[in-house]
């Protein structure tokens, strides 16, 4: 009975790492400075009260993944690139917003991500300036925040979309290709490892 448990907890293990493979696809390939994936505490987990992790496996996971990533509230993990994300962060009305929306000024990447980190622990309320860390664009975000009613009709997307949707709807499908390339990567290479590896290698 205790290998059957044993065997159901690897196979649940893979399979958590295979769908955090698939949502982390568009950083990992680069397209995309960071994901923010929601996961449930394993039965593991629960028995043994280690609410700081969510999987038992959890090192095993992160290391497989090779993902800079952080830890957030509620088993939260958000994975980015950090890269691509100081990228984003340089942009263009980009800081200034973060600014308004109560950030300290940072020197580098790792500060802006703290800050969110501390919003996200020490509040009940979501920070929704998020999204531009998610590669949402900014236009977006702001009238998100600002609670417009005016987001434009017929797009079902990551994000609502009031300006650009031409931007915006060519952003969303470079994600969703991402994903549909680290699926295909995953019939291929059986062994996770492996699949990682490529995918590394393709964006080298």
């Amino acid at each position: 009975m205790k290998i059957q448990s044993q065997h159901k907890c690897h196979q649940s293990c893979d399979d958590l790492l295979r769908y955090l493979l698939i949502k982390a696809a568009p950083v990992m390939l680069k397209v995309k400075p960071a994901v923010l994936v929601r996961i449930t505490n394993c039965c593991r987990v629960r028995e043994f009260m280690r609410y700081d992790l969510f999987c038992v496996y959890q090192q095993y996971i992160l290391d497989t993944l090779q993902m800079d990533y952080l830890m957030m509230r509620n088993m939260q993990v958000m994975f980015y690139d950090a890269e691509v994300l100081e990228g984003v962060l340089g942009g263009t009305g980009v800081r200034d917003f973060l600014k308004d929306q109560g950030y300290d000024c940072a020197l580098n990447i790792g500060e802006y991500l703290e800050q969110l980190r501390l919003r996200f622990s020490s509040s009940n309320d979501f920070p929704h300036e998020i999204g531009i860390f998610l590669g949402y664009p900014l236009h977006d975000v702001k009238g998100f925040i600002a609670g417009r009613n005016d987001s434009i009709a017929g797009i079902r997307g990551l994000w609502k979309v009031f300006e650009e949707p031409r931007e915006a709807l060519r952003l969303m499908w470079m994600y969703r290709f991402a994903e549909d390339i680290v699926k295909i990567a995953l019939d291929e290479y059986k062994n996770i490892r492996d699949c990682v590896h490529h995918l590394k290698c393709v964006v080298e």
